[in-house]
């Protein structure tokens, strides 16, 4: 009892702080956060404001009990980087360590329960906040001795300076609340506490919290909203014809593999890619896997992920094995398991590396026009279609007025797939429609541009 007590006045001692702009180097804590099962998709953030050792991600749940997912945000591969736990195999797949004062990315929860974590809080280092080419989004925690921070917007991104947006995960929408900064104030802005995790998006590279006086240029890059794209791993074992694990071992450097969702074939995942890869399961499972979230495009339930595998073990290319497989995905957030039968029940069938044959035979060309992405957007957007045959195409931008107000595309197009950008800076918030005349069909979709 009186250890707790001690303990209690440690923890107290941490948040009535007000003279000071840090804590003792040895400062003893608690932090807990209720998480509440969700049918279908189900994220939750968390932080980690309290740390005693050096641990990995499996160690926080070393026997998947409460979560089977925990994703981290790379900022410089704009990526996630993802682990799983397969209770079939009852372990985890994959590794990284878990950083005080780094926020993560759980899924697949099984039932509610209590995320904390216990131990020190050592003035965790400066957040190096940075731009890319991408997103330009950094996953953050509001640290402890930023209590004087109260809202989103005029608190925190203020404070940081060059950040354009600020944006926390509403785990009851499972979606982002985000406050933008429009070079004057920042619009729809929020409350939020220390050890929040929240998504910066910056303008400028910065090192926060600083030393000294704050940093507070800001650029003239041009910002639009970000989403994020959220993560979900897909493992796809494979198989050799004799329907025997691929070995991998001695051949890893020579099996290159290609994974793309349906009516998107200009956004391709590989071997290379930040976050994917191949992977032994169990030492004996040869399997493929890539994290869904690392598609440029945001996927949606019902999108087809499709995977092309090849092995370019032999010296003659036409004798290379090439082996498909494809994935109808689910409105949930669990890891993805194929070809495991009968180990994981109807987890289908595996990836065979059997006969060559090209990427082109398997891309399932079709006339159709795909919905914009994003949308809604601001002001610019990218609108795909496909084409089954060489056609006449006529790609139109009506208003919600059904007036006519942008000819994207009127020529001869080849087969295959397209994308073109729709720029709406000139025009009003508001519903618009875009057509598609091709191949004697006619398509129309419904978009929204907010500014």
């Amino acid at each position: 009892m009186k250890k707790l007590i001690i303990t209690m006045l440690l923890i107290l001692q941490i948040f009535v702080f007000s003279g000071t702009k840090s804590f003792p180097s040895e400062a003893v804590g608690f932090s807990k956060v209720c998480i509440d099962s969700m049918t279908g998709i189900d994220y939750h953030y968390v932080s980690i404001p309290f740390l005693n050792d050096s641990i990995n991600a499996e160690d926080l749940y070393p026997n998947g009990d409460k979560f089977w997912t925990i994703n981290r945000w790379d900022e410089n591969y704009q990526a996630w980087f993802g682990v799983s736990y397969n209770q079939y195999f009852q372990m985890w797949l994959g590794s990284f360590p878990i950083v005080l004062g780094e926020s993560y990315l759980i899924q697949s929860i099984q039932c509610d329960f209590e995320f904390s974590t216990n131990g020190y809080y050592d003035n965790i280092s400066p957040y190096e906040l940075i731009t890319t080419n991408g997103n330009d989004m950094n996953l953050i925690m509001v640290p402890l001795e930023k209590y004087n921070l109260f809202m989103a917007g005029t608190g925190l991104g203020s404070d940081i300076g060059s950040c354009s947006q600020v944006a926390k995960w509403n785990p009851e929408l499972q979606l982002s609340r985000v406050t933008t900064y429009n070079g004057l104030s920042w619009n729809y802005d929020y409350s939020i506490n220390t050890a929040d995790p929240l998504f910066v998006c910056m303008t400028d590279s910065v090192l926060w919290p600083y030393e000294g006086n704050k940093y507070t240029v800001k650029s003239n890059k041009e910002v639009e909203f970000t989403e994020i794209n959220l993560p979900k791993l897909l493992y796809y074992r494979v198989v050799n014809e004799s329907k025997e694990d691929f070995d991998f071992l001695g051949k890893i450097d020579n099996i290159s593999f290609k994974a793309w969702i349906t009516g998107r074939e200009d956004d391709i995942i590989t071997e290379d890619t930040y976050g994917c890869g191949l992977f032994q399961i169990a030492d004996t499972h040869s399997t493929v896997y890539i994290n869904i979230g690392n598609f440029k495009n945001k996927w949606e339930p019902g999108d087809v992920v499709n995977f092309e595998v090849i092995d370019q073990s032999s010296k003659d290319p036409e004798s290379w094995k090439t082996g498909k497989g494809k994935y109808k995905l689910k409105n949930n957030a669990d890891a993805v398991y194929r070809g495991f039968m009968p180990k994981i029940k109807d987890s289908g069938e595996p990836i065979i590396l059997g006969d060559p044959t090209s990427i082109n035979n398997n891309i399932p060309y079709e006339t159709k026009l795909y919905q914009n992405y994003p949308n809604p957007f601001n002001p610019v957007t990218t609108i795909k279609f496909s084409l089954k045959n060489e056609s006449k195409v006529s790609l139109n931008v009506y208003n919600y007025s059904g007036q006519l107000v942008d000819k994207l595309v009127d020529c001869t197009v080849e087969r295959g797939y397209h994308s073109i950008e729709f720029n709406a800076s000139k025009f009003s918030s508001g519903v618009y429609y875009y057509t598609l005349k091709a191949d004697n069909k006619t398509f129309t979709k419904k978009m929204l541009m907010i500014k």
